[in-house]
């Protein structure tokens, strides 16, 4: 993520901006471990037997089950948090998207 910056901003813009820039990176970061623990959780159930014929079509459905679950995770994650405006629900800093305004 690139910081904005802007000629004449003021120490006050760039704190507010610094703490914005905090905030959204740690939403990001959710976002990473909310694929994180999917990626746990269908690697452990990820057992196979049968034959190498069956194996190719096995691998893509898992593969596809994987990208829903992981998908509807992400998509519950931006859900509960609003995207990072309620942030505090999952145990990080709220983020209030108008914090940087200078009116």
């Amino acid at each position: 993520m690139t910081t904005p910056t802007w000629p004449g901003e003021t120490a006050v813009q760039q704190k507010s901006v610094a703490e914005y820039m905090r905030r959204v990176r740690a939403h990001e970061i959710g976002h990473v471990r909310v694929l994180a623990e999917v990626a746990r959780v269908q690697t452990g159930s990820a057992t196979f037997t049968g034959t190498a014929t069956d194996a190719r079509q096995w691998g893509e459905q898992w593969v596809a089950e994987s990208d829903t679950l992981a998908n509807g995770s992400e998509q519950n994650y931006d859900t509960v948090t609003r995207h990072g405006v309620t942030q505090h629900q999952l145990g990080g800093s709220d983020t209030v998207f108008g914090a940087c305004r200078t009116r």
